[in-house]
């Protein structure tokens, strides 16, 4: 199912797939209306003003919207590179992904494209018919009904072009996958949980230490995904443990250890590793399905590229920070994987590596504090977005996090900025942001000085 999962996102990130479904659409439409011209008869149609029509208008009328289809499609592919072209040097080259799954340009390449194919089929279907008896007057108002639906989405297009590469729509819609990876993983279920489980009950955890067989890397690329159920069941079926030691994100070598199984004797060893390496989708690029990671590194880009000296631009970096810092703070309030899942008999059967918030906190954090030392308004939007991650933070793990990154973000603002009052208003920012965290102790190995 998971392997499923990534073909599906594959398709619909792709500039293909629903222009020819609209296509194979089109030509069922040219072969069906037809045959409801043929069982309606001349005389009915003639009757109505609006679906009478003879050969020669319908063969100009259709060639004409066949023409003028295939020109806007070509129109429409040029404003999408185009548009992709001036994205990715603003934003970079991993939203590409993002903005080929944007469902506006795929319908209106798509409707185009479908239009044309439809139009020809019927001008072919026209010609045949033209020393004969019937004229396929439906088909014909088809295309004029097409013809305008295209136009009212061509429109749409050039307004909806116009919003996509704005900064808050581009942020808003990578803050948006990244709410939707943080729904897809948090809480995890696979197995049952260690918490959940009674410690004087579990059995056989042997995947924490002693020997084990290791499973290799089938080809090189990263982790875009893990079948989880498919792992489970496999490590039931061998009565064995299976330690995974890479995670969706992760860039893994043809050839290096994978996971590793144990004990190592038990279970048919070829059939069992092949099963765990089909659980794992490895590809070209990273995805944001299982990837959490993937998400919070576009974002970051965005607010990094942002402070390049290029770029200097510092308020579309405080729109990251305030997206990353509403995202975190969903996050904080969820429940976490935890890495040992069990089986319904309480045996030990998954060792996983979920991300941590830590580590989520500083993929998102650390590139940004890098890159604005000397940005006063940056330093402050960041402290201001842990105090609202704060807010929602109840374990004390989780605290120590925003108490290091805010620390270094000071330590970082009193090198880059010059004059007092700038600094003097980033302690203020760290003034509020302890004040929100005044549950918590700072740990010992911080220092705000």
């Amino acid at each position: 199912m998971t392997r499923l999962i990534h073909h599906w996102d594959a398709f619909r990130t792709s500039f293909w797939f629903v222009p020819a479904l609209m296509s194979v659409a089109a030509v069922l439409l040219a072969f069906a209306l037809p045959e409801i011209d043929s069982r309606m008869g001349r005389d009915v149609a003639e009757e109505s003003r609006w679906l009478a029509t003879t050969v020669s208008a319908g063969q100009t009328t259709v060639s004409t919207i066949a023409g003028a289809s295939v020109t806007v499609t070509g129109v429409v592919f040029s404003i999408t590179m185009v548009t992709l072209s001036l994205t990715t040097n603003q934003f970079g080259p991993r939203l590409i992904r993002a903005f080929m799954a944007d469902r506006t340009a795929q319908i209106t390449l798509g409707a185009f494209v479908g239009t044309s194919l439809y139009c020809l089929l019927v001008l072919r279907l026209i010609r045949g018919l033209d020393g004969g008896a019937v004229v396929p007057h439906v088909s014909v108002l088809a295309s004029v009904v097409l013809a305008a639906v295209d136009l009212a989405i061509l429109v749409y297009f050039v307004h909806h072009t116009a919003e996509m590469v704005q900064p808050s729509h581009v942020v808003r819609e990578v803050a948006a996958d990244l709410d939707d990876a943080i729904d897809r993983l948090f809480p995890e279920r696979l197995g049952t949980p260690a918490a959940e489980v009674d410690p004087a009950e579990r059995r056989a955890e042997r995947g924490l230490s002693g020997p084990a067989r290791t499973v290799a890397v089938p080809r090189d690329g990263y982790v875009q995904g893990v079948d989880e159920p498919a792992l489970m069941q496999t490590a039931k079926d061998a009565d064995v443990t299976i330690e995974l030691l890479h995670r969706p994100g992760d860039f893994v070598a043809d050839g290096l250890p994978l996971a590793r199984v144990r004990p190592p004797e038990r279970g048919a060893a070829e059939e069992v590793d092949r099963r765990i390496r089909e659980a794992f989708v490895i590809g070209r690029d990273r995805t944001p399905r299982q990837d959490l990671g993937c998400a919070i590194s576009e974002l970051t880009e965005i607010a990094v590229r942002a402070l390049s000296p290029g770029v200097n631009d510092p308020f579309t970096a405080v729109q990251c920070i305030d997206g990353l810092s509403a995202t975190f703070g969903r996050l904080a309030a969820r429940d976490r994987p935890d890495p040992h899942r069990y089986d319904d008999d309480h045996n030990l059967r998954i060792v996983a590596r979920p991300i941590t918030f830590g580590e989520a906190l500083g993929e998102a954090y650390d590139p940004i504090r890098q890159y604005c030392r000397g940005s006063l308004t940056v330093n402050e939007t960041l402290l201001i977005g842990l105090g609202r991650i704060a807010a929602t933070v109840d374990r004390p793990e989780d605290a120590d996090e925003l108490f290091r990154q805010a620390a270094m973000i000071v330590r970082g603002s009193d090198e880059g900025l010059r004059e007092q009052r700038d600094r003097q208003r980033v302690r203020t920012r760290l003034a509020e942001l302890r004040e929100a965290l005044s549950r918590f102790e700072p740990p010992e190995d911080v220092s705000f000085e």
